[in-house]
């Protein structure tokens, strides 16, 4: 699997590239420490690629406001996988969902897990490649379904969806 670069989700409007905002996440994430107060204490001099997305007036609720802009970024990012030819001699993790993919799909790039007690998000790379975290993920995903499902249950277009994810949890 390729990433191919990092882009913020459809009605973002973050001002600063997407690739750099990635980058800096990445970096804080390689040493286990992506979370929105780094994020924010990272981004703090004015020379900092993310300064300027962040409100900096000093009130009581400034820090709040700013770990609450520094989620917004983290959960904005994407990144592009590209499909590669598979190369059996080459170890990488493979989204299932390669299989039927377009040749390009965006997905979002991190991740905090319900399990993570650090309160740090992980990116996608990371949780794949460990089959407690990969469980962990399907479990959330599996949570947010349901939810979903309760919330939209009486439009009777997705009961096809319901039946079919009905069926995969009988499994």
């Amino acid at each position: 699997m390729q990433f191919k670069k990092f882009e913020w989700k459809p009605g973002s409007k973050h001002k600063t590239n997407a690739d750099v905002a990635g980058k800096v996440c990445t970096d804080l994430e390689a040493k286990g420490a992506l979370n929105a107060s780094n994020l924010v204490e990272v981004s703090r001099p004015k020379s900092a690629p993310l300064h300027n997305e962040f409100e900096w007036r000093n009130t009581i609720a400034a820090e709040n406001w700013r770990c609450h802009q520094a989620r917004n970024i983290i959960n904005a990012l994407t990144f592009t996988i590209v499909k590669a030819e598979e190369d059996p001699s080459e170890e990488s993790v493979v989204l299932d969902v390669q299989k039927t993919a377009e040749p390009t799909t965006q997905v979002r790039a991190f991740f905090k897990l319900d399990t993570e007690t650090s309160g740090n998000y992980e990116s996608l790379q990371t949780i794949l490649s460990d089959e407690e975290k990969s469980d962990s993920l399907l479990q959330m995903a599996m949570k947010e379904f349901t939810q979903f499902r309760n919330k939209y249950q009486t439009v009777r277009e997705l009961i096809p969806l319901f039946q079919a994810f009905d069926e995969i949890n009988s499994d």
